[in-house]
């Protein structure tokens, strides 16, 4: 097995490697790790290295952006007629009891748990439109 290059670490990676390193198994690469961490200037050297992720983006920042931008790029009428449409066939699926799907069709009083499943997952669609809606509906009427 080929031994890890750990000069082109940084000192976080280099940190755990050194916690999660089997030490019986491999007892040549810990001694090595701990000779790097217990000598100050390379411990010095290891902190002013940038790592090769520290150009990337955190997720929260992309998923906050995106989750702000979200309202904006879906149009009032668009979040309304959609909030509508699955509103009409939840009350449609409700009061026939079953909801046909591509191959099986679920039946309230067979798959009673899935059939719910499927409602709430509908419901909470059409509460996320309804939000979008009612955010254009106040941005456009500056409502405060």
């Amino acid at each position: 097995m080929e031994e890890p290059d750990y000069d082109s670490y940084n000192l976080a990676e280099l940190q755990q490697v050194y916690h999660r390193i089997d030490r019986m198994r491999f007892p040549d690469r810990f001694k090595k790790i701990e000779e790097i961490l217990n000598d100050p200037k390379k411990v010095e050297e290891l902190r002013q290295k940038k790592s090769s992720h520290d150009d990337i983006e955190p997720l929260f920042q992309i998923l906050s952006r995106k989750v702000k931008s979200y309202p904006e790029k879906n149009t009032l009428r668009a979040s309304a007629w959609t909030f509508f449409g699955i509103s009409v066939f939840m009350v449609l699926f409700f009061f026939w009891g079953r909801i046909p799907l591509r191959n099986i069709t679920l039946y309230a009083d067979q798959q009673t748990t899935l059939y719910w499943l499927v409602m709430g997952g509908m419901g909470l669609v059409a509460f996320k439109y309804l939000a979008i809606a009612i955010y254009h509906i106040r941005k456009n009427n500056k409502v405060k």
